[in-house]
């Protein structure tokens, strides 16, 4: 019969390694948004808006040259 110290161990060393699984899960999780949120990045890269009214031509002028500051940065 196995003694109950070695089982206890046992069940001890399991419950480490599941804890190791649950936060590797968790990083794993983390990176993979991390990623999504990325290539969302990426692909809103670059995208130019529909063409405005110029009703405001400062405005206009303001959103433009952030939007060509933008598209340079990216």
């Amino acid at each position: 019969m196995i003694p109950l110290m070695t089982i206890n161990l046992m069940l001890k060393m399991m419950q480490f390694l599941l804890m190791r699984v649950m936060i590797i899960q968790c990083q794993i999780y983390e990176v993979g948004e991390k990623m999504r949120s990325l290539s969302e990045q990426l692909e809103n890269c670059g995208k130019v808006d529909e063409p405005k009214e110029m009703t405001n031509p400062k405005k206009f002028y303001e959103d433009a040259t952030r939007t060509v500051t933008l598209q340079t940065f990216c």
